[in-house]
């Protein structure tokens, strides 16, 4: 039987552990008044396609609010800024750093969303596949088009990749609702060739055309996008290859070889970042970025930059297509760690999980 200082410890104990979690949660919420939040936004188009399953696209008066709002509430800084700017380093800064980021290579991304970010004095680093360059299209939104436009047949699609063996017979009934993701994921890692012409087969013969607005930059295109102060170029692999499928000799060779092509056709004296496809990493792609002496490296993984996240692991949000109500209300709570003002009707909010391509 526990004596009576035992009895009268228990109460003591649990009053101590609950006194101790309350100064725990009194800290992290002080640390957040004191110390600014750092963000990165992941976005990849500028724009308003027809067929945008993934969400990657932003329409352009969208994207020009949502700037609107992160002007409001912090101040945009150039992505070199972030590392920097975490740890005690934001002491120094009394509002909000966010930094913006483009993946893949779009080519509205100089006609589209330069412009804007031109208007408002943002800087933006935009993340090149070199091997997508001077391509009519991206293989993943050509085959969105093929398994989700508008005029196709699904039983066409189904007997096209059926011959092509992405699925199998025995499989159909079960993989036919998520027939997209299952050719997706089946697809994205095999060698770039490979996929465009299984992609470019199937697309062909259910009669789908690519969008032309789709489409990644060419050469000189990005050579015009590097010139412009407010971008910096950084590197996303030659074949925005998918790193975890990948030994560590691979992985070396897209990285390096990526990081190769954009010194010689767009040099910069500046530490070039770099940006995992699809947002998809593991601990061979960090390896390999820190021995090529990379500086910074993105995921998708949606969230704020944290004091103890490594300069080659950093977070990013991935905004969508939202109005500008929605979207301040998703950065005062998932970003800033604010309550929504009280009368303030809330949507949807626009988090959403690492996405499939990026």
């Amino acid at each position: 039987m526990p004596s009576r200082t035992e009895h009268l410890a228990l109460p003591v104990g649990r009053a101590v552990r609950r006194g101790g979690r309350v100064a725990r949660r009194a800290i992290r919420a002080a640390s957040r008044r004191v110390m600014a939040p750092i963000a990165i936004f992941g976005y990849h188009r500028v724009a308003e396609p027809a067929c945008d399953p993934w969400e990657l696209a932003v329409a352009p008066e969208r994207f020009d609010a949502q700037l609107q709002v992160l002007e409001a509430h912090g101040q945009i800084v150039p992505l070199a800024r972030i590392p920097q700017a975490n740890g005690l380093g934001r002491l120094r800064h009394r509002r909000a750093l966010f930094a913006l980021t483009f993946d893949d290579g779009y080519a509205d991304n100089l006609h589209t969303a330069l412009p804007i970010l031109e208007r408002h004095d943002a800087p933006a680093t935009v993340f090149i596949a070199t091997g997508m360059l001077d391509k009519p299209w991206f293989w993943w939104d050509l085959l969105a088009q093929v398994m989700e436009g508008p005029d196709v047949d699904p039983d066409r699609v189904v007997a096209a990749c059926l011959d092509r063996q992405l699925i199998d017979q025995a499989e159909l009934e079960d993989v036919v609702p998520e027939l997209h993701v299952v050719v997706h994921t089946r697809l994205k890692g095999r060698p770039l060739s490979e996929i465009e012409e299984v992609v470019a087969s199937v697309a062909e013969e259910v009669g789908v055309a690519a969008d032309p607005a789709d489409r990644p930059l060419t050469t000189d295109e990005l050579r015009t996008l590097a010139a412009h102060p407010l971008i910096q170029i950084g590197g996303h692999t030659v074949s925005h290859a998918w790193l975890p499928g990948m030994g560590v000799e691979r992985v070396r060779a897209e990285v390096r070889e990526g990081m190769a092509a954009l010194d010689e056709l767009v040099p910069t004296r500046d530490p070039r970042p770099f940006a995992y496809p699809y947002g998809a990493y593991h601990r061979a792609a960090v390896d390999v970025a820190r021995t090529l002496g990379i500086p910074t490296a993105v995921t998708t993984e949606p969230r704020t930059v944290g004091l103890r996240d490594a300069p080659l692991e950093l977070p990013r949000h991935t905004p969508v297509d939202s109005e500008r109500p929605s979207f301040e209300i998703w950065l005062r709570k998932a970003v800033l760690g604010r309550r929504v003002p009280s009368g303030v009707v809330q949507g949807p909010l626009t988090a959403r999980p690492v996405t499939i391509t990026g």
